[in-house]
């Protein structure tokens, strides 16, 4: 792993780790940034579809719930939160 990813150790549980490991040694063929449908209770929903030359795809959803966690807290508003998909090295 690159030093420039700044991590802390292995994920909290490993519920992703079986399908991130099935795409080591595929080839992608396509990627596409999409918003999707709105759900309930999740803000600023969109995905990044990965499709490989098996015909597979990995969807990435970058839908987060910072308005529920805003009306709770208050103290910040949903503009502030962002998430971010990152290359590297830069």
């Amino acid at each position: 792993m690159s030093s420039t990813i700044d991590t802390a150790g292995q994920p909290a549980n490993d519920t992703f780790t079986k399908t991130f490991e099935t795409i080591v040694g595929k080839t992608i063929q396509s990627v596409e940034h999409l918003q999707a449908k709105p759900r309930k209770g999740v803000h600023r929903t969109e995905i990044l579809i990965i499709g490989f030359t098996d015909e597979t795809k990995l969807t990435v959803d970058t839908g987060t719930n910072v308005h529920n966690v805003s009306g709770e807290h208050g103290d910040f508003e949903e503009s502030e939160v962002d998430v971010y998909l990152r290359c590297f090295p830069d």
